[in-house]
């Protein structure tokens, strides 16, 4: 009888460390900001939008259902209503895609034309 209180301690220690690792595994990319979509995932996306000639310079952070996204945009020449058109575009699609997000987009213009 007088080993069952180590035992049921080492039972008890066995619990506290396995939740404790739960809770670190989920709470660890987000203290380090990981970001949860990779760049060349959102690209594609962005780049199947008409009027986006590239994208470059993508961030993202957060976690699932809120995530916080940040690009450049180059477009066509347009006037801003048009340019502005695109940028909804680009946010209605990553929401689609990839479910709740923050989106904030640095449009630039196409200096090749």
């Amino acid at each position: 009888m007088t080993h069952v209180d180590p035992i049921l301690a080492f039972f008890v220690a066995g619990i506290i460390t396995y939740a404790a690792y739960q809770i670190f595994a989920s709470t660890i990319p987000v203290l380090v900001d990981s970001a949860p979509l990779s760049s060349e995932y959102i690209a594609k996306i962005v780049r199947q939008t008409p009027g986006v000639e590239s994208v470059h310079e993508i961030r993202s952070r957060g976690v699932p259902g809120r995530i916080f996204i940040s690009m450049h945009l180059v477009v066509t020449p347009t006037n801003t209503f048009e340019a502005h058109a695109v940028t909804e575009e680009v946010e209605r699609r990553l929401a689609e895609n990839v479910g709740p997000c923050t989106v904030t987009i640095h449009v630039e213009p196409d200096e090749t034309y």
